[in-house]
């Protein structure tokens, strides 16, 4: 009998499991071999010395990955949050080129010529799954759009330079901390868009920031350094600020009730002895 310890939204979808007895995270946990953490709260994993598996729910997993302990496979759920973060990257783009997040904000009666989606140049850095579903939907509007994974993050200042907006879905490493810096800002046309959907982390967010005030650069962001972003945080009332959303672009309930169904088809999997999916290497791959 093999032993899990999962969050209660999984609990409930693998109860019908056989050969699994299912446990809740505040119970024992020293015999658990495959644990669903809630995203967030970390159990002292070092204290499992049966933990074979770590299932998250979520895409990133910077929150937890400096605490698997060496031999423990850490899988993430890559794939179930790709189309409400792709929707809310297109929301971010016909927001800003519309008007409306600008009017929505300033509430005067001014007129204000929109921009079209359709033409503008879109490099989208961090190309995995969520950043192709970004792609599928922002080429059916017509825009052009590039992607760029790792391999090309040395050239990020001079890749840049090309787009109208660049939307930023690098997940939290050591390699990837604050890598949109002050040079990268710097390199952006002006007036283009940055939309972060990514990590906060990944961006010198003083350096956005003083773009921002200028304001050089307008972003629309859903995840900043620190979180939650108090309130009386400058980034809020920077002029080319033109929303932020506190980092729930993934969180839709149908994207809940997909990272729940693959975490039980993990479950499912391990229990039969068969392959992992989504195991998490070191360092980032797109």
């Amino acid at each position: 009998m093999i032993v899990a310890a999962v969050a209660n939204s999984v609990r409930k979808a693998a109860r019908e499991l056989e050969g699994v007895e299912l446990r809740g995270l505040d119970e024992r946990l020293d015999d658990v071999e495959f644990l669903v953490p809630q995203w967030g709260q970390v159990p002292d994993l070092a204290a499992m010395p049966a933990l074979k598996v770590v299932q998250v729910l979520s895409a990133g997993t910077d929150w937890i990955d400096e605490h698997v302990p060496e031999g423990v496979t850490l899988c993430n759920g890559r794939g179930a949050r790709d189309i409400p973060v792709a929707e809310w990257i297109v929301g971010a783009l016909l927001g800003a080129a519309t008007g409306l997040l600008a009017s929505a904000r300033d509430r005067r009666w001014e007129h204000r010529p929109p921009a079209e989606v359709h033409g503008s140049r879109v490099l989208i850095v961090g190309h995995g799954s969520i950043g192709r579903a970004a792609e599928e939907r922002l080429s059916a509007l017509g825009a052009t759009v590039i992607g760029i994974g790792r391999g090309e993050m040395a050239q990020l200042a001079g890749r840049v330079a090309w787009a109208d907006v660049v939307v930023n879905l690098v997940p939290l490493t050591e390699a990837s901390r604050h890598v949109f810096d002050a040079d990268v800002f710097a390199a952006m046309r002006d007036d283009a868009l940055f939309v972060n959907a990514g990590r906060g982390g990944t961006v010198d967010q003083e350096a956005l920031l003083a773009e921002l005030r200028a304001p050089r650069l307008r972003a629309v962001l859903d995840v900043t350094d620190p979180e939650p972003l108090p309130e009386d945080h400058p980034l809020w009332s920077a002029p080319g600020t033109l929303a932020i959303t506190s980092h729930h672009a993934g969180d839709s309930h149908e994207a809940d009730a997909r990272a729940v169904a693959l975490a039980v088809d993990q479950l499912r999997t391990y229990v039969a002895g068969g392959p992992l999916r989504n195991v998490v290497q070191l360092g980032w791959e797109a």
